[in-house]
């Protein structure tokens, strides 16, 4: 019976350590657990900030973009223009020139008689 006492110590000892084993387990896991919730809300935080950042700069970019876009339409506009005025000019230069000119410039009447034309 001494035996079966010895044994039965000898399993609850065994028990015994296995569950301290398992209590430090539990609290280890705890600790790590607490660890990664810390992690994880300091990366919500940070994802946050980052989301807001972002948001902002796309706003900025998008008016950069505006404001580039305009300048680029603006110049655009104003070369076409230069075009369109070149044209006309070198159109109006071709078709005689003298279209612009005033009508009291006019050409004075021939002091040629019609006989000596030929005119009768």
């Amino acid at each position: 019976m001494a035996d079966k006492l010895e044994q039965a110590q000898q399993d609850v000892e065994e028990i015994k350590v296995i569950m301290v084993e398992n209590v430090n387990k539990v609290d280890e896991r705890g600790e790590k657990l607490e660890d990664l919730e810390e992690r994880s809300e300091r990366l919500l935080s940070t994802s946050h900030t980052f989301h807001k950042q972002s948001k902002k700069i796309m706003i900025k970019q998008e008016k950069e973009n505006r404001k580039a876009k305009g300048k680029l339409i603006a110049i655009v506009v104003v070369l076409f223009l230069i075009v369109i005025i070149v044209v006309a000019v070198m159109l109006g230069m071709s078709s005689g020139g003298d279209s612009t000119l005033p009508s009291d410039r006019a050409i004075p009447p021939s002091t040629s008689t019609p006989e000596e034309t030929g005119q009768n």
